[in-house]
């Protein structure tokens, strides 16, 4: 998604983390594949391989012998140093998944000259010491 010149700051991108952890949340995998698109889709259904990862999250949550831990749900902005790749933040978004499954979504900003974009990059569960980590 292309973001406006006034949406790169961090209160703004903040916004946009809350957002794709409410659609997660909800389980609308298609609103937020059609807003943030899916870096690891490889050319599929977006919308289908989001929901799988997290599903896949929580089967991998399921077997752990240790689920003991406890994670504070938190978003924060990351800003890259100026670099050649075009990265220029990363939205770290942890929250509490199905059955108490700590999930981490990691949203990046890209920079193209004066342009920048917003894509969902990974979904996957979230493990010490990510965010802000009980145990």
């Amino acid at each position: 998604m292309k973001l406006l010149p006034n949406q790169v700051d961090e209160s703004c991108l903040l916004r946009l983390g809350e957002e794709a952890v409410s659609l997660l949340e909800r389980g609308d995998f298609q609103t937020l594949a059609d807003r943030f698109g899916y870096a690891l889709a490889f050319g599929n259904d977006p919308a289908v391989v989001i929901e799988e990862e997290l599903r896949s999250c929580i089967a991998e949550f399921r077997v752990l012998p240790e689920r003991q831990f406890v994670v504070s749900p938190c978003i924060e902005v990351k800003y890259f140093q100026r670099n050649n790749a075009g990265l220029f933040a990363v939205i770290e978004c942890v929250f509490m998944g199905a059955e108490g499954c700590p999930i981490l979504a990691e949203l990046i900003v890209t920079s193209s000259g004066e342009d920048k974009y917003v894509s969902l990059e990974q979904v996957s569960l979230a493990s010490a010491p990510v965010g802000d980590v009980q145990t």
